[in-house]
């Protein structure tokens, strides 16, 4: 379902990097060992996997393939999960930790793509406490449209570790970075990926969502609730203090109610930074090089490797 289809074409370098876009080591790990314990439900993979942008995109893409999924079916991640299968999750987490243990960014990309995650989840716990507030129907794709907000940023970071990276890491705001990327690629990141996300789920606005994302909040005042929300969601996390008085109006949510929103988020992104062991309030994940998450990793590689082997042998 789209409010408008206009939207500019992405560059091929898009479609050519999405399998190789990087998912947050610690998530990884998670995954993997819980992929090896016997008593895994999917309730429990689902709390994990929608903790990163790129393995809740690979699922839901995968559950997609040839139909579109439904609001009300991407509201029980835990179904979707099941309806794949613990082997194709298994798949789509060692295929995601192969591509990790076998691409090591320099300082300048791996910083950048501390500064996505974070952007990402931070967001996505936002647009998802809009929502509640709203008593939205569909708190869950809310929560999908703010992880996948920026999944466009990561895709030309991938793709151009170098140049990207540094003006990624400069630029002052998004609508700042949008201006670079038009001038470099011929196209935003939030229009490839708005365009990337497009029939994912056939009753939903989201890919409207992502490409007006940054417009002013007076331009999308009778657009969709979801694009409303993530719009909301977006300039809420950036606290852009120049559009305080523009954003009064927008869905009746005044500045106390996103004040309180963006504390609870900030709190929540707190307390999953500590699950995963991360202890500094600035770094949304530990150098991305950390040996032990590395070698963690890379063992599961070596046991899944093995098994492989031992079954290809098999007559």
């Amino acid at each position: 379902m789209h409010w408008i289809t206009n939207t500019t074409k992405p560059q091929k370098l898009f479609a050519a990097g999405i399998d190789e876009l990087p998912s947050m080591p610690q998530v990884l790990l998670e995954v993997m060992d819980a992929c090896q314990k016997p008593n895994t439900s999917f309730s429990q993979l689902a709390k994990i996997i929608k903790k990163d942008p790129v393995l809740l995109y690979k699922a839901i893409s995968i559950a997609s393939n040839g139909r579109s999924l439904t609001n009300s079916q991407l509201e029980n991640l835990d179904q979707i999960l099941a309806f794949l299968g613990l082997g194709t999750i298994r798949t789509i987490a060692v295929t995601s930790t192969i591509n990790f243990y076998f691409n090591r960014p320099d300082e300048q990309a791996n910083r950048a793509q501390k500064k996505f995650w974070k952007g990402s989840l931070r967001c996505a716990l936002i647009c998802q406490g809009l929502a509640e507030a709203l008593n939205y129907p569909f708190p869950q794709e809310a929560y999908t449209a703010g992880l996948l907000h920026n999944i466009g940023e990561l895709s030309l970071l991938v793709g151009n570790p170098k140049d990207y990276a540094d003006t990624y890491l400069s630029v002052s705001s998004d609508k700042e970075l949008n201006l670079f990327e038009e001038e470099w690629f011929g196209a935003n990141s939030n229009a490839m990926g708005a365009e990337t996300l497009q029939d994912l789920i056939d009753d939903s606005f989201i890919s409207d969502a992502l490409l007006y994302q940054q417009q002013s909040s007076t331009a999308v005042p009778d657009t969709p609730v979801l694009v409303q929300l993530l719009n909301l969601a977006v300039k809420t996390a950036n606290s852009e203090p120049d559009q305080t008085e523009e954003l009064r109006p927008l869905l009746g949510i005044n500045n106390k109610q996103r004040v309180q929103i963006k504390e609870l988020a900030d709190q929540q992104l707190s307390n999953f930074n500590q699950t995963l062991g991360i202890h500094h309030s600035n770094e949304l994940t530990p150098n991305i090089s950390d040996m032990a998450v590395r070698n963690k990793l890379g063992a599961h590689i070596k046991g899944f490797a093995t098994i492989y082997g031992l079954n290809q042998r098999q007559p």
